[in-house]
């Protein structure tokens, strides 16, 4: 992992959050365009920041489970069709 990448992945978490100032988001977005590895940590930390964001204390654990498991799959296969 280069510099560029370190830098990106400790930011990550508080861009998709929706903290970073200007320069720093677009410095993200920059890398992430061209850096693979980059993009699917930014992708993966969004979906988790928005299950987090759409958990309920009411909802049963099964069905948090059960959308975790189908968004997996569904990275899965999109990883395996960019091969």
């Amino acid at each position: 992992m280069n510099l560029q990448c370190s830098l990106v992945q400790d930011l990550i978490p508080v861009y998709a959050a929706g903290v970073t100032n200007t320069t720093s988001s677009e410095f993200i977005e920059m890398h992430c365009l061209s850096c693979a590895v980059c993009r699917k940590a930014l992708e993966k930390a969004k979906t988790e920041l928005v299950l987090e964001a759409d958990r309920t204390d009411d909802t049963p654990e099964i069905i948090w489970q059960e959308i975790t498991d189908k968004l997996r799959e569904k990275q899965k296969k999109k990883k395996t069709a960019e091969k």
